[in-house]
């Protein structure tokens, strides 16, 4: 991922999930380092909000952002 990390367009959005994710390990220090990647970490949400969540910022159909959650 690092080797291909310039190659991506800025219309891509590149999801990773972990319930608790490591800030020590090498990848997400190399991450937080990138000035056009944006790092997010959430609360949990409900299904119902994370629909919702990712209907609003993303402009996804309700198809499509259940679609993802179930990919998730």
């Amino acid at each position: 991922m690092e080797k291909y990390m310039g190659s991506f367009d800025n219309d891509n959005v590149i999801v990773f999930t972990s319930y608790k994710p490591d800030k020590r390990t090498k990848f997400y220090k190399f991450l937080s380092k990138q000035e056009n990647i944006k790092l997010e970490e959430y609360k949990l949400f409900s299904e119902k909000k994370l629909i919702a969540y990712l209907e609003k910022t993303f402009g996804l159909t309700n198809t499509l952002a259940n679609y993802v959650i179930q990919k998730t």
